[in-house]
């Protein structure tokens, strides 16, 4: 088994080819974002106490445009009220999703760009839901889903808690040129006190999916899952009970459409028990990947996911005494169809006192799960880690953030978690670590926590069949006299050219500097 002849290997050869920007001047206590397009320019936004500001880069890696939007809309001095729901590029232009509270309500805004100059080309109010409370917003939420293929996209009102069932979701498809396509109620065929969103998936300017679960207030009945349809010139959702094998509850899920088998594929993290011991409660979670016809909106297949291949990597070339025991975070559909899971173990700590309350996650090992085009799993790799960070991190939090999902936690994880890079010719994880643990050989499961920028440094991860090389990504502190920290959120890889955007923070005898970061794998 090829598993079992793979090696972990200190190299400290700097892996890619890396071009960054001069200095820029950036609040980290803000929401801060990468997008490249596919002009070749990259804009830097930025969006905080002082107002939304906005860089752009051409392909030369020099600002061709600096901007200060005036806003009409935005509260960027009340940024704990803003919710992004997507940056993406359509119809060649970067456009952001936002919505925020007002009196309680939420509001949905789009923001259109130059895709040159990065000035504000227009900003329109979308729409709005019931009021609800923002402490307590389960179950309501305003979502943004594109098609990767195409500029379609559709904005999903979803307000899963109201008693008017006929107004609880509400969505609007769109094409590449935000004009209409269709809109329309999803209502269920039963009644149910709660409606939950599991996720959505847009075809073209044909058709939007969308999955959800129901569920009344004494749960005494079971939580039946739903599958619904609105195509073009449909005057309502056709709407199915799905025959799952299990019930969904508490759920985190990711979906994505395949056209060559017209089906879709639903990878879903579902709370299975709950332990409490000493009074702290303990969540197992069970994962799942369906295949759904999209034609008929029926059940082609449920497989668990069991990570066999992982846990034989993690006994047989780590050493460890025990499988792995995270939860799915992203769901990758390759060229070929195969499939990539991203998983990561965490662990959330509330402490409350009379008078504090913090909260606050480590993030541990991650997983890289290959599957087939029936999900049948081939091969497998784990790489620890042990980063804290605060606030409660979720699951599929890194399928949120490659849509560029954003709101403002307690103190943030922009530092944390891992990137997942993939190129024709390799495989790559970046994260930040600990220094201390780059000379740790990867059995040693006594790593040294990674909770703050004095102790981050930048590694690299590259895995092939010649085993899995670990290296600095910038190069060795001591060699370079420099240290080097990414800021993991804030990060874009082209979908075509595969660079990889991040925001660096330089740490040199001089002081700090922070800059963009462009980085070529091989």
């Amino acid at each position: 088994m090829l598993l079992l002849l793979w090696t972990i290997t200190p190299c400290h050869a700097q892996i890619p080819a890396i071009e960054k920007s001069a200095p820029v001047d950036v609040t980290f206590t803000s929401w801060n974002r990468l997008l490249q397009l596919k002009n070749g320019n990259t804009h830097y936004f930025s969006a905080g106490m002082r107002g939304m500001e906005v860089n752009v880069y051409d392909a030369t890696r020099k600002i061709v445009a600096k901007q200060v939007i005036k806003s009409k809309y935005l509260k960027h001095r009340k940024m704990k009220r803003v919710f992004v729901a997507g940056l993406y590029e359509i119809g060649g232009q970067p456009v952001l999703f936002y919505w925020q509270a007002e009196k309680s309500k939420p509001v949905m805004y789009r923001m259109r760009f130059d895709a040159g100059n990065g000035s504000l080309v227009q900003e329109e109010r979308i729409g709005d839901m019931p009021e609800i409370k923002l402490m307590r917003r389960d179950g309501s939420d305003i979502y943004v889903e594109k098609d990767p293929a195409t500029d379609n996209y559709a904005i999903i009102f979803f307000n899963g808690n109201t008693t008017k069932i006929t107004q609880r979701v509400r969505v609007i498809h769109y094409n590449g040129s935000h004009n209409v396509i269709n809109a329309a109620y999803c209502t269920l065929p039963e009644d149910h006190d709660h409606q939950r969103y599991i996720g959505a998936v847009v075809d073209g300017d044909k058709r939007v999916f969308l999955a959800s679960f129901a569920f009344n207030r004494d749960a005494k009945e079971s939580s039946p899952v739903y599958i619904s349809r609105l195509g073009v010139g449909d005057a309502a959702f056709f709407t199915k009970r799905l025959a799952l094998g299990q019930e969904m509850g508490r759920t985190a899920s990711v979906m994505h459409y395949d056209r060559q088998t017209n089906a879709i594929r639903l990878l879903s993290a579902k709370l299975s028990s709950a332990k409490y011991p000493f009074g702290t409660p303990t969540f197992y979670y069970r994962a799942f990947l369906c295949y759904i016809d999209a034609e008929h909106l029926g059940l082609k297949s449920e497989k668990p996911i069991l990570n066999k291949k992982v846990n034989a990597y993690a006994m047989t070339t780590l050493g460890a005494e025990q499988g792995f025991a995270g939860v799915p975070q992203q769901m990758i559909m390759n060229a070929d169809m195969s499939i990539t899971l991203l998983s990561e173990e965490i662990t959330q700590t509330i402490v409350r006192t009379r008078s504090t309350y913090n909260e606050y996650s480590v993030l541990g090992t991650m997983v890289i799960s290959e599957l087939d085009a029936e999900g049948n799993e081939t091969d497998g790799y784990m790489i620890r880690k042990k980063q804290e960070c605060d606030g409660l991190v979720e699951s599929m939090y890194m399928a949120d953030r490659t849509r560029g999902k954003w709101y403002m936690k307690q103190g943030g994880d922009e530092h944390s978690s891992f990137a997942y890079i993939r190129t024709e010719k390799g495989k790559y994880i970046i994260f930040n670590d600990n220094r201390k643990n780059f000379d740790r050989e990867e059995d040693d499961a006594k790593r040294k926590m990674a909770r703050g920028l004095h102790q981050f440094e930048a590694a690299c991860y590259k895995i092939d069949e010649g085993g899995v090389k670990r290296s600095y990504l910038f190069g060795d502190p001591e060699k370079t006299d420099a240290r080097h920290v990414v800021m993991i959120t804030s990060a874009h890889q082209h979908p075509t050219t595969g660079v990889y955007a991040t925001l660096l923070r330089e740490y040199t005898d001089k002081g700090e500097a922070v800059r963009v970061a462009w980085l070529r794998f091989p």
